[in-house]
């Protein structure tokens, strides 16, 4: 069950590929409410917020999906990390090594 941050093209184009690989998408986070509530009604995705916290808190999300922006990716990845989520994260890890590091080591 996944959680996807981000609410890009990129990421409206990925959430049908992972339904259609058996993925259920369960929770999306963007950074305008108004946004993010328009592409999970597009979607039918049954929760959507503009809260890092209120995704990674969730029951019913067990993989965490980062389609933001680059800078955004490091403290995603890790926060997810840290609570026992796993991770799948667009390229580039982060802005420079010490991102990727703080990654692997989470």
């Amino acid at each position: 069950r996944i959680g996807v941050f981000g609410t890009n093209y990129v990421a409206q184009a990925f959430i049908p590929v992972y339904r259609k690989a058996g993925f259920e998408v369960t929770a999306i986070c963007g950074r305008t409410a108004e946004k993010t509530s328009l592409v999970a009604d597009e979607l039918n995705i049954a929760f959507s917020t503009t809260s890092l916290d209120e995704i990674l808190l969730r029951s019913d999300v067990d993989l965490v999906v980062v389609i933001a922006p680059p800078d955004m990716h490091a403290e995603i990845s890790v926060k997810a990390l840290n609570v026992g989520k796993h991770v799948i994260t667009q390229s580039p890890p982060g802005l420079c090594f010490s991102d990727a590091e703080k990654m692997v080591t989470a």
